[in-house]
């Protein structure tokens, strides 16, 4: 991609982009600072799964554009996300930094995995946190899949970028195979 060269995400983004979870913007570029959307999201969480059948039948009128509708479908069957209403799943709208934190600690119970433990990070604006995410942050932060946004701040309200998520899915990764790794 032109757009990453430098970046503090560069090896992130082609670890997961070789891995083809993710794709680029086009004319070249990854886009590693456009904000990602929730199709996004679980588009790359579903390709992680290896692009699984969904039933279908989820009843949301908005999901228009084929190359996230299958995935969308699989991830509420399986409780990675739902939708905001039983017709409303909202494709285009920016996944926050809590609400990756959610999807992501939803997969791994999909998968039949846990995160590692360890000690979560007490963040100066934990109180910003969302009830409905807090169990989730500190997960991800215990397990070192997040580390913050700097003076010790985890910013749950800021959308997440597509160079944050391709960081947080590739520590995933490593986490996993280095847990199954034959010693």
């Amino acid at each position: 991609f032109s757009d990453i060269e430098g970046l503090w995400g560069e090896d992130n983004i082609c670890f997961t982009a070789f891995r083809q979870l993710f794709n680029g913007v086009g004319n070249d570029r990854f886009g590693p600072k456009m904000n990602m959307t929730r199709a996004m999201f679980v588009t790359v969480l579903w390709r992680m799964a290896g692009s699984p059948e969904a039933e279908g039948g989820t009843g949301f009128t908005d999901l228009k554009a084929d190359w996230y509708a299958e995935a969308v479908e699989w991830a509420v069957e399986n409780r990675i996300t739902e939708g905001y209403s039983k017709t409303v799943f909202a494709p285009n709208d920016n996944v926050t930094r809590e609400q990756m934190c959610v999807f992501l600690c939803r997969f791994p119970e999909y998968l039949g995995h846990e995160l590692p433990e360890g000690e979560s990070i007490d963040f100066a604006d934990a109180d910003r946190i969302s009830a409905w995410a807090v169990e989730q942050v500190d997960a991800c932060s215990a397990s070192g899949l997040i580390q913050g946004m700097g003076n010790n701040t985890f910013a749950p309200k800021n959308n997440a970028t597509r160079m944050e998520v391709s960081t947080l899915l590739a520590r995933f990764i490593t986490q996993i195979v280095e847990k199954y790794t034959v010693q």
